[in-house]
């Protein structure tokens, strides 16, 4: 008889197999998606959604499909497309749980920080047991594997859009369950650029702490820079970072980092619009950023490759892009920082200027921002030539240190691009050579040490050259800007020159050197409320000195010069009561020797100069085209020796211009539109004496005050002053050809109604004559000149006497007297008597002149009989040519005689 089929053992095996695999294959996957939810939820305090699971008995392998784990905060933090299990259901005899692999595939994380330390995202929460040995299962994962994935990071201050794409990670550990305390483990991340990071430590669950070795290799800067808040605008294009270290990190607070090597290489990295730095390589060592304490100490920085590129103004962030920054700033130090052989590049966007070179080396010591001592030593060669070094010191307080500049032949072209924004000069050629220490206090910077400038030449905007300085030394110089005093022992100019150019249109090349003022600049001009600064420099040596000036604004241009100039000026100080001696010499035009001397006082609000500047021999041809312009007269020839006296007290200048002219001769006049009206050459012949020379005394004086004060005006209106009082009293200045002239000698004077000459006035004939002899190239001009109140009453007397019998009026001859009363009936006669009774015989004769009457032809008749007297005296007795004297119409005279008022002509 057959067995029943459920008798059979085989039946039961099968049963229990079939309900086994159909338990494990349709009801496990829900007990595992309640547990997997459950112990979330009892052991960190977090959520999770999964869409499928997948359990396969035969090899205890479960898939969970599409998972999303949701924290205490609801932050969906974490995400993957699948997590694979391989359960090891050997060890449940030793009671541990233990997965032989775990893999995650695509997973994406979200990690949050806080600015202060711990973790916002994912947030958990532990279990009050969960300290206790027995208050959670144990469990063990031998290995993890990570395929793919992402990693989106927002860590307190710093950019929020980091994102680590994961190609592979592999996590393998002693065991992982929450009451072990030092778990160890090594895990190893593999990003989608190759970039590796390897882990090997120890995890403390009930803690959070992790204690872990690390290293990076082939770190990517592009993902480093991730890391980097978005306001520095920091940009990369290549490099990557090779460091190992360790790391501390308990997940409530913030990570302790410490990275004993790392390594640079080929690093391309930009701040914005204002640095870069390419092709770097460099090795530190002994960093330690501790973000709870925050801290950043690093022992050492080398690098001795890079190309660093520098941008001025800066382009700082804006409000917007700027993040807020935390009221407990990061203390940072570094040991030691050692840069060499860097190309160096200084653009300044503001000026268009830019300044390439190399920075020899750059070795900086205990670099921090705790007021601590600082110390720096770097060399910089300029490309366009010459080296700077610096060695620099700060003190205990941050704005305080002490440094030492020196500069070795530095060129000075490169910067003219800045020289040209304030002054529009720019530099061709020069090198700087100095040796100063810089020390800043709180009371202000003091510059100590010696400069010297070589081969400087200076251009102006149209690109001419105006200045050229073989050597200027400034030795022993101190500037205090806390004391506000400048201290020089000496200045040295040596072989330097200078053009001034006046062009076709009348501009100078001098001019507009400056630019215009700032309102900033004009501010700071009114502010009158620090005291003045004191300036003492002991002595300005000059040797071999020269400047010229080249006028094109007439035709053929004019080119003077001044050089030779050796001497010294000594003493300048800018104390009121202060003097410095002038002792200068050199040539004009070459041939002609220069001397000033005197004391100045430039540099006082009160300025003083007391000046003497003597030229001697100098050639007047090279200025004719002058002449010819402003006055119609080309020079033919003469020299000049010339004394200039000077003196400025309280805004009021005095000068005295001494002048001796030596066969100054002037040639025919000429049409020149921009010639004064002047008888200059009147005026040459009347005061060249008989060796052939003039001497001019020009005195002149004005206020520098007054908003009128031009110099050139003030000696133009002296000289056009001279001349014409020259010109109008000639005999001034030709009574010097003879001896003991007349103090009137140009003044013919007569008697009333008269024409005869006097005594006197023969005697000024005779020395009219003598100068007329001895400047036979004037003509002599008679000028009549009536005061008819003064010849009427003499014309009268004339007419008078020719009527009466007697030749002179004599009041004590009878004869007379009765003439006198004949002309009067007795009734007039009777007006006439004095009080005695008396007849009046004078005031008869008063009465019968008023009866005279006088006609114009009368007057014109008695000053033609004048001019006829002297021309008669000096053409018959002096031998005058008639040719040489030309009589002037009749004129009014303002005096209270009549003459004639001797003038002369060529």
């Amino acid at each position: 008889m057959t067995k029943k089929i459920h008798h059979h053992k085989r039946f039961w095996l099968a049963l229990m197999i079939l309900s086994y695999l159909l338990l494990g294959f349709f009801y496990v996957p829900g007990i595992i998606s309640e547990q997997f939810s459950q112990q979330l939820k009892q052991q960190l305090g977090m959520t999770a959604k999964v869409n499928e699971v997948h359990f396969n008995p035969l090899t205890f392998v479960t898939e969970l499909h599409n998972i999303e784990v949701i924290d205490g905060r609801q932050k969906n933090w974490f995400q993957a497309s699948k997590l694979r299990i391989n359960f090891d259901p050997l060890y449940l005899v030793s009671g541990q749980w233990r997965i032989s692999e775990l893999l995650l595939s695509q997973p994406r994380l979200t990690i949050k920080t806080a600015p202060e330390g711990g973790l916002l995202t994912p947030y958990f929460t532990l279990p009050e047991s969960a300290t206790e040995e027995s208050s959670a299962p144990n469990y063990a994962i031998a290995n993890i594997q990570i395929n793919g994935g992402s990693m989106a990071l927002e860590a307190g201050q710093v950019r929020q859009d980091f994102a680590l794409n994961i190609k592979q990670l592999e996590l393998s550990h002693e065991q992982l369950n929450p009451n072990d305390i030092d778990t160890a483990f090594s895990a190893t991340i593999i990003t989608q650029h190759d970039e590796k990071l390897q882990l090997t430590g120890l995890y403390n669950h009930p803690q959070a702490i992790i204690n872990t070795a690390l290293e990076l290799t082939n770190w990517q800067s592009s993902t480093l820079l991730q890391l980097l808040p978005e306001s520095l605008e920091m940009t990369t294009e290549q490099g990557s970072l090779s460091a190992s270290g360790q790391l501390q990190w308990s997940l409530d607070a913030l990570p302790v980092l410490s990275i004993d090597k790392a390594h640079w290489t080929d690093w391309q990295i930009a701040w914005a619009d204002n640095a870069a730095v390419n092709q770097l390589q460099a090795n530190w060592e002994g960093l330690r950023i501790d973000a709870n304490e925050r801290t950043i100490e690093l022992q050492q920085l080398l690098s001795d490759q890079a190309d660093w590129q520098l941008y001025w103004p800066m382009m700082l962030p804006t409000a917007e892009k700027a993040s807020t920054q935390s009221t407990d700033p990061w203390k940072v130090h570094v040991a030691h920082i050692t840069l060499e052989n860097w190309p160096v590049s200084f653009t300044d966007r503001s000026v268009n200027g830019q300044l390439l070179g190399q920075l020899n080396h750059l070795k900086l010591t205990n670099l921090n921002n705790t007021n601590q001592v600082i110390s720096t030593n770097s060399e910089w060669q300029l490309a366009a030539g010459g080296i700077l070094s610096a060695e620099v010191q700060t003190l205990d307080d941050s704005l305080d240190f002490t440094s030492e500049l020196q500069t070795d032949q530095l060129a000075l072209a490169p910067f003219s691009p800045w020289l040209q924004q304030q002054t529009n000069l720019s530099v061709a050629n020069g090198t700087l050579s100095s040796a100063h220490q810089l020390t800043s206090r709180a009371t202000g910077l003091m510059l100590d040490g010696q400069w010297t400038l070589r081969q400087l030449q200076l251009n102006n905007a149209q690109g001419q050259s105006i200045a050229n300085i073989g050597t200027l030394d400034v030795a022993a110089s101190t500037i205090d800007s806390g004391k506000r005093s400048i201290l020089i022992d000496q200045i040295t100019l040596d072989q330097a020159s200078g053009s001034l150019i006046i062009d076709p249109n009348q501009n100078l090349n001098m001019q507009n050197l400056n630019q215009p003022p700032t309102e900033t600049d004009k501010a700071a001009t009114t502010d009158n409320s620090e005291p003045p600064w004191v300036i003492e420099i002991g002595t300005i040596k000059i040797t071999d000195t020269e400047t010229a000036l080249i006028d094109q604004s007439i035709n053929p241009a004019v080119t003077t010069s001044l050089s030779g100039l050796n001497g010294a000026i000594t003493g300048l100080s800018s104390a009121t009561l202060s003097r410095a001696d002038v002792d200068l010499a050199g040539r004009f035009n070459q041939f002609s020797p220069v001397q000033i001397a005197g004391q100045i006082n430039p540099l006082s609000s009160a300025a003083f100069t007391d000046l003497t500047i003597r030229v001697d021999d100098l050639d007047l041809l090279a200025f004719s085209p002058y002449a010819q312009k402003h006055v119609a007269f080309p020079i033919l020839g003469g020299k000049l020796n010339l004394e200039l006296a000077y003196s400025l007290n309280q805004h009021e200048l005095k000068g005295d211009n001494k002048m001796i002219f030596r066969q100054f001769k002037l040639g025919d006049k000429t049409d020149s539109p921009d010639a004064i009206d002047l008888p200059l050459k009147l005026a040459v012949s009347l005061l060249t004496n008989g060796q052939g020379e003039m001497h001019i005394d020009l005195p002149v004086s004005g206020n520098l005050n007054d908003p009128e004060f031009s110099y050139g005006s003030l000696v133009g209106k002296a000289i056009f002053k001279l001349i014409t009082n020259i010109v109008a009293s000639p005999f001034k200045i030709l009574g010097a050809l003879i001896p003991n002239p007349d103090p009137n000698l140009s003044d013919i004077q007569f008697q009333s109604g008269q024409a005869e000459l006097l005594p006197a006035e023969l005697h000024k004939l005779t020395q009219i004559a003598a100068i007329m002899h001895q400047k036979p190239d004037l003509n002599l001009q008679l000028n009549p000149m009536t005061n008819l109140a003064y010849d009427e009453l003499g014309l009268q007397q004339v007419l008078l006497l020719e009527k009466a019998p007697f030749s002179t009026l004599d009041l004590t001859d009878e004869l007379t007297k009765q003439w006198l009363e004949a002309q009067l009936v007795p009734e007039e006669l009777q007006t006439h008597l004095e009080a005695n009774g008396t007849i009046d015989h004078q005031s008869i004769w008063k009465a019968l002149l008023q009866r005279q009457g006088i006609l114009p032809e009368q007057h014109t008749s008695l000053n033609g009989q004048r001019v006829l007297a002297i021309k008669n005296q000096l053409v018959h007795q002096h031998n005058i040519a008639a040719e040489r004297i030309f009589t002037e119409q009749l004129v009014p005279s303002e005096l209270s005689i009549s003459l004639v008022k001797l003038g002369v002509s060529q």
